[in-house]
């Protein structure tokens, strides 16, 4: 399972990159997020995902807030978004600290 939900999370999060880059009318991209996973708590992952990239680094990821918007706009639970950005900020900043003093 858990795989599965890893699997989803990317695609997500491809798709929606594919559609902010494009600047896709947001009725079609969300059209194309919801073929993926219509499941609240994997759109939020993927929304999380973007989000603590983004709050790591803004300039690594400028794609990053019309990611999020978009997954938002498909129905991803905040919460679990706001989750999963803690996690991958915090695994960010841990893994820039090791690079920094190997």
């Amino acid at each position: 399972m858990a795989d599965s939900v890893e699997m989803l999370t990317a695609r997500l999060l491809g798709t929606a990159r594919r559609h902010a880059i494009d600047k896709t009318p947001d009725d079609v991209a969300i059209a194309e997020l919801h073929a993926i996973s219509r499941v609240p708590s994997v759109l939020g992952r993927a929304a999380g995902v973007a989000l603590g990239g983004w709050q790591h680094d803004p300039i690594t990821h400028p794609w990053s807030p019309r990611i999020g918007a978009l997954l938002e706009a498909a129905g991803a639970d905040l919460a679990t978004r706001d989750t999963e950005a803690a996690v991958v900020l915090a695994r960010l900043s841990a893994q820039e600290g090791r690079a920094r003093h190997p």
